[in-house]
């Protein structure tokens, strides 16, 4: 979960912003300017701003656009980790404590504390937010609402708060750690990625996408959200590919109820990955959810109502505390499961549908017998025999044991050519995230 803080060499060409410094300065190396907003205001295209560390208790709206070829950059100093922190009072409703409208902006290597709603919020089109860490937000942590937008290796971390401890369960409508979406219901957004972060502890989603058009979510780790670790919603040509995601019961802060209350037991929380409708554009469908990896979820899989054209494919399911490894519910439409490790824990079901009919499967390695109408060409029943070794929590424990029964026992899907570590796949795949 770290995040690189590269080593301080020296000035940089680019303009300069330190507790220390003033607005009415250069904005050089050695007369810097003092708020980031000032700095936001007086840049153009092609500029980088240096921030150095400390505490910036302010809000910063970047207007200025950078092109392609000359993106502007807010970067920290390198070695540094600048702190823009809300206090819990700033920004207003509805916006971001750091707030990009501009289009080819980079935001790289913050911490974004505190806010008093989202900690980022990203209008512009071909933005970049990477290595930026937020948390204690009170209703959202990173958000991108651009079409093109990047965010990538961050950590979002007890957001959500206006959600704390499950304070609107019953009205719904709590955040997400971080999130690819669209601004208003009517405007989509596409080809927003999220990649190689992290997300834990909030009060909402995890990861999110919704009412977005061809969103990728790949090679991110979620553990211990409130309602899901990874939500897919009202969304088509979804990727959702490599990932690794738990819920840690031993963890005080989400789980720290009694046995019987809300956050233990509370209606679908803290699932792996959640596909739901909710009635917005676009409608769910062509969802790929691939090489992932998921232990622990109140239901590690579950699909909602009125899906089509789902692929669940090469994912290892293990200990789900709730219903099933893959849940799935009515009204679906070319839903395929294939080649997948469900290994239950105790009574568990391996799989449960509501609609017995649509859904196909076929190659997957159950632990125990799936129901009759999950039963389908190539399956194996049996334990997977997983290495197990070193902690659940890493990923080394779900690699197929040299004795597996999943070994070699899949079949290829077209498009699938990689494993969860980017292994290329034979002629007899393995079955399961890890080849």
């Amino acid at each position: 979960m770290a995040i690189h803080i590269r080593r301080n060499r020296g000035p940089r060409p680019g303009y300069y912003v330190a507790t220390w410094g003033n607005d009415a300065n250069s904005g050089s190396f050695i007369a810097p300017w003092r708020t980031i907003q000032h700095a936001a205001d007086a840049v153009s295209l092609g500029n980088a701003v240096w921030v150095r560390a400390g505490t910036y208790n302010e809000a910063v709206e970047i207007a200025v656009s950078g092109s392609a070829s000359y993106p502007i950059r807010f970067m920290a100093m390198p070695g540094e980790r600048p702190v823009i922190d809300g206090g819990d009072t700033l920004p207003g409703s509805y916006t971001g404590l750091v707030r990009v409208d501009g289009d080819y902006i980079i935001v790289d290597g913050f911490e974004i504390a505190n806010s008093a709603y989202w900690a980022t919020g990203v209008y512009g089109e071909h933005c970049t937010v990477r290595n930026v860490v937020a948390h204690d937000g009170y209703h959202a942590g990173i958000l991108a609402f651009g079409d093109y937008s990047l965010i990538e290796n961050c950590i979002s971390y007890k957001n959500a708060q206006e959600n704390y401890q499950g304070a609107m369960w019953e009205e719904g409508g709590w955040g997400t750690g971080i999130s690819i979406c669209r601004v208003d219901h009517d405007t989509p957004i596409n080809y927003g990625t999220i990649r190689g972060c992290v997300s834990y502890d909030n009060w909402g989603e995890g990861i999110s996408c919704f009412e977005a058009n061809y969103p990728i979510i790949e090679n991110n780790i979620g553990f211990n959200n409130w309602s899901t670790n990874i939500y897919l919603s009202d969304a088509a040509h979804v990727l959702c590919q490599q990932n690794f995601l738990y819920d840690d019961r031993g963890d005080a802060y989400m789980f720290g109820g009694e046995p019987d209350s809300w956050n233990y037991y509370y209606n679908g929380s803290n699932v792996g990955i959640l596909v739901g409708n909710e009635g917005f554009s676009p409608a769910l469908n062509d969802i790929k959810v691939i090489n992932n990896i998921c232990c622990a979820g109140n239901r590690n899989i579950y699909l909602g109502s009125n899906v089509l054209n789902v692929l669940i494919a090469y994912n290892t399911l293990v200990g789900s505390t709730y219903r099933a490894e893959i849940a799935l519910n009515s009204s679906l439409s070319n839903v395929v499961v294939r080649n997948n490790i469900a290994r239950r824990s105790g009574a568990i079901a391996v799989v449960d549908a509501e609609d017995e009919i649509n859904p196909t499967y076929d190659h997957n390695n159950w632990s125990a017998a799936a129901p009759a109408y999950a039963q389908g060409t190539g399956d194996v029943t049996a334990d997977p025999q997983l290495a197990e070794s070193g902690s659940q929590y890493t990923v080394g424990w779900y690699m197929p044991g040299p004795s597996s029964p999943a070994r070699a026992a899949g079949i290829p899907v077209s498009g699938v050519n990689i494993d969860f570590f980017g292994a290329v796949r034979g002629g007899t795949p393995t079955m399961g995230a890890i080849e």
